[in-house]
């Protein structure tokens, strides 16, 4: 399968059996192996927001309640990569390897 971003993936419902085998690095678009990457979590970066434009019954826009690509998760190819970037955008370091048991 693919996702539209790592976020997505992390918490896609029954992920029982799903195994993330790869992401890309922010800066370069280079794939890159979940064991070694570094993500930043909730930096005011994410991929995959956009403009929602959902109508209600009396065609006025309504908000959108949940995205699960929100917070963002970024990786990156090096852990000073990820620092840099998350001291102009904001967010928390971790290694992939570690999120994927923690989102559910």
């Amino acid at each position: 399968m693919t996702f539209c971003c790592a976020a997505c993936a992390l918490r896609k419902p029954d992920r029982e059996g799903l195994r993330i085998t790869r992401v890309f690095d922010y800066e370069s678009g280079t794939a890159l192996e979940p064991d070694t990457a570094t993500a930043v979590v909730g930096s005011n970066v994410n991929l995959c927001m956009r403009e929602h434009v959902l109508m209600d019954a009396h065609k006025e826009a309504s908000e959108l309640h949940f995205d699960r690509c929100a917070p963002g998760v970024l990786t990156f190819a090096s852990r000073d990569a990820a620092e840099r970037f998350r001291n102009r955008q904001g967010g928390a370091l971790h290694p992939f390897n570690e999120l994927e048991s923690t989102f559910k």
